[in-house]
């Protein structure tokens, strides 16, 4: 089922999401029907990484945070918090 996340107020997707695997039922496969790179560009502009290049447990250790957390508004849409603790 397609999910509104809310990333900011300028910043919304839609994604899906599923279970990963079946053995660790509170993992959740992210994924955008329209591009997939929408999350990993939003990561690596938080992160300060450039495009392309992988994100490293360095980067999230020096931004202060290595979780996400998922709010729920509504039966469709929740809200994602990857702010830095150090701002």
């Amino acid at each position: 089922m397609p999910l509104s996340l809310n990333i900011s107020p300028s910043l919304q997707m839609i994604i899906n999401s599923g279970f990963w695997r079946a053995n660790r039922p509170r993992e959740r496969l992210l994924h955008t029907p329209n591009n997939n790179s929408e999350i990993g560009i939003y990561f690596r502009q938080r992160l300060g990484v450039p495009l392309g290049d992988p994100v490293l447990k360095e980067y999230l250790d020096q931004y202060g945070r290595d979780d996400v957390a998922f709010y729920k508004i509504d039966e469709e849409t929740y809200f994602m918090d990857f702010a830095s603790p150090l701002n």
